[in-house]
């Protein structure tokens, strides 16, 4: 009877185990600004890590209307160019919130995951995307740099 027991623990345990993700160029993330107006020429690419420094909130004008920033915070913009339809998960190394816009409308999430147990990360955000260019709103981020990581489906 104890082998039962042994068996059914195995089986359990790997499915309560949390999977961490493991993004392209996490460990050497490219580099990059934080937009402070949505007209931006330069876009992000799907399945890439950009190491994001972002501005005063203050000094950010939204594509569209966010959550009023908390005093203290740094925000910033970028654009991402999406090649094909699918599900897109932005992973992101802190707290920042992190919101798509698309045609002057911003994009209902669909799924949230805390990755507080993964080292290196915070949460990932997930979205129905098709092809086209997104803006990026990130928004009420805890520190002046953000890691993030843009995976399509």
């Amino acid at each position: 009877m104890p082998t039962i027991a042994v068996l059914a623990l195995m089986t359990v345990t790997p499915a309560m185990a949390q999977t961490c993700p493991v993004p392209a160029g996490w460990d050497k993330p490219a580099k990059h600004l934080a937009a402070r107006v949505p007209d931006m020429k330069f876009a992000l690419a799907t399945g890439t890590t950009t190491q994001i420094e972002l501005r005063a909130a203050s000094d950010v004008k939204f594509a569209v209307a966010e959550r009023e920033p908390k005093p203290r915070t740094s925000a910033g913009l970028a654009a991402l160019d999406v090649p094909k339809a699918g599900k897109l998960d932005v992973i992101l190394s802190n707290a920042t919130f992190v919101n798509l816009v698309r045609d002057g409308a911003m994009l209902k999430s669909t799924g949230h995951n805390d990755l507080k147990s993964c080292t290196g990360f915070r949460k990932s955000v997930s979205f129905d995307v098709t092809p086209g260019r997104y803006i990026v709103q990130l928004n009420n981020a805890p520190e002046r740099t953000v890691k993030m990581a843009t995976v399509l489906n």
